[in-house]
């Protein structure tokens, strides 16, 4: 099977904060991340082609400098039993259409991490 990617994926465990249009949040945790898309586990059901806004915590291993948070805007793309996810989780691949990095200093970083420790 050939990799349709364009990007590096990289591997990594982090939370993720999940926000869904008129729905509250749920926290999951990545599997990978790309500039271009996300895989995730959640707790909850999402449907193919939701719109989903994303926060996730970026530490000093990974930024090698400050810790600092990446939002994102995407949808959803696939919904899947995978055999890696942890019990009763579903796993979701979603596309980014935007992202921005916030440093942890700034006032909505702040906020993002009281909700995603």
């Amino acid at each position: 099977m050939n990799e349709r990617r364009g990007t590096r994926r990289f591997a990594v465990n982090l939370p993720v904060m999940i926000w869904r249009s008129g729905q509250s949040s749920a926290l999951g945790t990545t599997r990978d991340i790309s500039s271009n898309g996300v895989y995730f586990f959640l707790d909850q059901p999402l449907r193919p082609g939701a719109d989903i806004d994303l926060a996730v915590r970026l530490t000093t291993e990974i930024t090698q400098g400050k810790e600092m948070f990446l939002w994102a805007s995407g949808h959803t793309v696939r919904l899947e039993d995978s055999p890696d996810s942890p019990a009763g989780r579903i796993g979701v691949a979603a596309l980014i259409n935007c992202y921005h990095a916030l440093r942890n200093e700034s006032p909505f970083a702040r906020r993002l991490a009281l909700d995603t420790r």
